[in-house]
């Protein structure tokens, strides 16, 4: 294959992830348009987000999220080159357990680029919930700051959760009970 077979094929694949993106998320949420058309290049981050998300609010979905995949045309480069399923699985696990995944470590910071250096708003509600306990209080501070969440951890430090717990509610409708 010469080089510029390479990168259409390439592109193919990533438009491909575009499409399945859109395609698993439809799946699991009503009412869904997407309108935004990203880069190419961030369709491997994109998916990665979507599929972890969706194995966290539905999570006996990912054996249908495999199908999909693996029934589309690219499946199985999809599922060698640009879906790491363990790493998903191991973002899921640590975001849906935040007190087991704090606990299994011992600077908070170890757990940073298992999340890919992101946070939640539901995320830093389930932390806010743990630092008001004081639990885990130093490591959550330590993951806030190698998340380069500065502002959040300021506010942690003060015991002002309010915005973030608005934030929450807001983007989950979801009562929290701190």
């Amino acid at each position: 294959m010469d080089t510029i077979q390479k990168l259409s094929h390439k592109n193919d694949v990533l438009f491909s992830l575009l499409e399945l993106d859109e395609k698993i998320w439809s799946t699991y949420h009503d009412n869904c348009e997407f309108e935004y058309v990203p880069d190419l290049e961030e369709a491997p981050t994109i998916i990665t987000n979507t599929i972890q998300e969706i194995l966290l609010n539905f999570p006996h979905a990912e054996d249908d999220v495999l199908l999909t995949i693996q029934n589309s045309a690219y499946g199985d480069e999809i599922l060698q080159n640009y879906v790491n399923m363990d790493k998903i699985r191991e973002n899921v696990k640590i975001r849906s357990n935040f007190a087991q995944a704090l606990s299994s470590v011992e600077k908070g910071s170890e757990l940073s680029p298992k999340l890919n250096w992101t946070l939640s708003s539901n995320d830093l509600c389930e932390l806010a919930k743990l630092h008001t306990r004081g639990q885990y209080k130093e490591k959550i501070e330590e993951l806030l700051i190698t998340c380069k969440l500065f502002e959040e951890y300021d506010k942690f430090i003060i015991h002002e959760y309010d915005d973030i717990l608005a934030i929450a509610i807001n983007d989950n409708e979801k009562e929290y009970d701190f």
